[in-house]
């Protein structure tokens, strides 16, 4: 199978932030593997979830030839807090504009919580444009919230609606852990639009992919506890994309994982 000139190469990855909860699974073990990984797939955009400013450091500095990327700490809107940066290959992919939304009510409060949510959560958005086919591109990369439903209910409305008032018309990609799974009514709105605005939706690369989906159908592995592994981690787009193939990769060093999610990757071209 010949590989399109114009192909795009597209990763979400919730990295896990670093905790010392983790031991064994700390970031100082697995940092060297995230890299490897991102590194292998070498996509030319990919969006993070739970990067740490010290975690984005390293892989900014071990990406550095290659890859420029834009994000914001969730606490205050600089560096403090879990970020959810977007990398961006330096020789393909040309930075328009970028910006950072809070999922709250008030959504350019810094640090701002909605809901019934936990924690602030954030969604970073850039304007690309392909220098290989001169085409633009609108990227979302964001990570809801894991206990508030109305909040990921919420979350879903806020993300559609200004995913439509920035991009438009445009080609848009959205990345992101969501925790939550296909049969949630956070993902029906994502994916079926918000009633009288339902002209507007965004589809799970996964179901329309022009082959069929590789790898697992897991995104989170808990790092092996099969009793609490699930799905909620997606790659959307709109209907100015052409997914060509979608993968979850569940690489492993000796039964040890890079995180405690698998990435998802994506082959897409801009109409």
């Amino acid at each position: 199978m010949n590989k399109s000139n114009n192909e795009l190469k597209i990763m979400s990855f919730n990295i896990r932030v670093d905790t010392t909860f983790d031991k064994d699974h700390s970031w100082e073990f697995r940092k060297e593997r995230v890299a490897n990984e991102i590194y292998f797939f070498k996509p030319h955009i990919f969006g993070l979830q739970e990067a740490l400013k010290h975690q984005l450091d390293y892989l900014a500095n071990e990406f550095k030839e290659e890859y420029s990327y834009v994000g914001f700490g969730r606490d205050d809107g600089h560096d403090k807090g879990e970020f959810a940066p977007i990398f961006y290959d330096k020789d393909r992919i040309r930075l328009e504009r970028y910006g950072v939304f809070w999922l709250s009510e008030n959504l350019f409060e810094n640090g701002s919580i909605g809901w019934d949510a936990v924690f602030p959560r954030i969604v970073t958005w850039a304007e690309f444009f392909d220098l290989k086919t001169y085409k633009k591109l609108f990227f979302f990369n964001t990570h809801f919230d894991h206990e508030g439903r109305i909040a990921q209910e919420k979350s879903a409305e806020l993300l559609l609606q200004k995913v439509g008032n920035f991009a438009g018309n445009n080609p848009v990609v959205v990345t992101g852990d969501f925790n939550v799974e296909e049969d949630s009514k956070a993902y029906n709105i994502i994916t079926n639009g918000l009633g009288e605005n339902s002209d507007f939706m965004l589809f799970d690369a996964k179901y329309i992919s022009k082959h069929n989906h590789y790898g697992p159908t897991i995104t989170y592995n808990a790092y092996g506890q099969k009793n609490y592994q699930t799905k909620i981690d997606y790659i959307f787009v709109n209907d100015r994309i052409t997914v060509l193939n979608h993968g979850i990769l569940n690489s492993s060093w000796d039964n040890t994982y890079s995180s405690d999610h698998f990435p998802l990757v994506a082959s897409i071209i801009i109409k």
